[in-house]
């Protein structure tokens, strides 16, 4: 039930946000900003492109406009699809990633290769399809076997004539332009290491969705273990927070990406030289007013510390009338349920609150318990959707809180959507 009440507030909120009208044409000498990837590569492509990171199957990036999209597997995505040799050629690297994706009919013909520096090998293959709705696409596969002998994967596609005519120079800007990572950089004045951090203690240093402390916790960073900084950004405070690879960190949870704050870790090496990253897009959080207090119940008045314990059992889980919602590049956009013909007031899941309120059981997933009284965690739709729910404590039988959905819609565009929650003890 609770996937048909959230889908449906998607399928709404999307038909009322505004999309920029006019496609955006890149050039030639388009102003690039370089990317932190997964494993220390980075990647220029122009300021302007939205980026997303894959919150399950490969993991891998997409940077886009509404021309083209370039999608990206470095050494550590591709992991997850094919084991190639140290003394493979970029040519067999991508006739093995045919083998493994293209349908048994499809042949990979014509694989040619561009002559890059020494340290460079690059085999592509062009080819033409359709996107999912039926119309017609082309694009061009890239292996680049790099500089410390790894290999890297890029899909450049857009409509016809659009890649292979009217942005070849720029592609080709793009593909040229990633690096492999730099643990570390030998010279005359001494030796600089790629920064990493470490948490000393287990359950110490909670794992966010992006930069802020207005952002969801969906886990806690692994004590004991070093992890490399991919990147960093600023928060709206000024406080300064650190992007890790999800998946070394944390991989089976849901979430698209994983920040710490700066503050909270002990680093070492250069971070000094940690690169900006960008931060996902946020819808604000705005605290519901609790349900008033049952008089008849005991147990259920009504205290603001947080730290209460609730109730285990079966909790019922019910929405706000208001929702809020936002694109890249778009307004927060916030649509009353009635107006869009939901009566969300109708509409109700349930919770399963275990083990003395260790943990929350909701449609499969799990909830975990990230402060006293505060509980969050995420689950998955499909690929392209993922979902955070998280609930205070107000009393041992009334929970309030927030869920929040993030997807991606046909042409790549990330949104996010919002909606009050309330949980009351069955």
């Amino acid at each position: 039930m609770y996937k048909k009440i959230i889908i449906l507030l998607i399928l709404s909120v999307t038909g009322v946000l505004a999309f920029p009208a006019a496609a955006q044409n890149p050039v030639k000498d388009a102003v690039m900003t370089e990317h932190a990837l997964d494993g220390g590569y980075t990647l220029l492509v122009p300021d302007d492109w939205e980026m997303f990171q894959e919150e399950d199957g490969y993991h891998g990036y997409y940077f886009f406009n509404l021309d083209t999209i370039v999608y990206v597997l470095t050494r550590v995505e591709l992991e997850n699809v094919i084991q190639p040799a140290a003394n493979a050629t970029s040519e067999e690297v991508l006739q093995m990633l045919g083998e493994s994706w293209l349908d048994e009919d499809a042949t990979m013909e014509e694989i040619n290769s561009i002559e890059g520096d020494d340290s460079l090998e690059i085999a592509y293959w062009d080819y033409t399809d359709e996107y999912n709705d039926g119309n017609p696409r082309e694009g061009t596969w890239y292996v680049l076997k790099l500089e410390d002998d790894s290999f890297a994967y890029l899909d450049i596609y857009g409509d016809p004539g659009v890649v292979f005519d009217e942005q070849t120079d720029l592609v080709m800007d793009i593909v040229l332009s990633l690096t492999a990572p730099k643990e570390s950089v030998v010279a005359d004045s001494g030796e600089t290491e790629a920064c990493r951090i470490t948490a000393s203690e287990a359950n110490s240093i909670q794992l966010r969705v992006g930069p802020g402390t207005n952002r969801s916790v969906f886990a806690f960073l692994p004590a004991g273990s070093d992890f490399v900084v991919t990147g960093q950004a600023e928060a709206n405070d000024g406080s300064v927070w650190y992007q890790l690879d999800k998946a070394e960190v944390a991989p089976n949870a849901g979430a698209a990406e994983a920040w710490v704050a700066q503050d909270d870790v002990d680093t070492t090496g250069d971070c000094e030289a940690v690169t900006d990253a960008d931060a996902p897009p946020i819808v604000p959080i705005q605290q519901a007013a609790p349900p008033a207090a049952n008089p008849d119940n005991s147990g259920s008045s009504a205290s603001t510390a947080g730290g209460n314990v609730p109730s285990a059992g079966n909790w019922r889980l019910s929405f706000g009338s208001e929702f809020v919602g936002s694109c890249a590049g778009t307004q927060t956009v916030r649509v009353s349920a009635v107006e869009m013909g939901l009566d969300t007031s109708g509409q109700s899941s349930f919770l399963s609150v275990n083990g003395g309120g260790a943990s929350i059981t909701f449609g499969g997933a799990a909830l975990n318990r990230t402060a006293p009284g505060r509980y969050s965690g995420t689950f998955n739709f499909d690929r392209n959707t993922n979902g955070i729910l998280s609930l205070n404590v107000v009393s041992s039988t009334q929970m309030v809180g927030r869920v929040d959905v993030n997807l991606a819609l046909d042409d790549g565009t990330r949104c996010s959507i919002g909606i009050d929650a309330f949980a009351n003890r069955n």
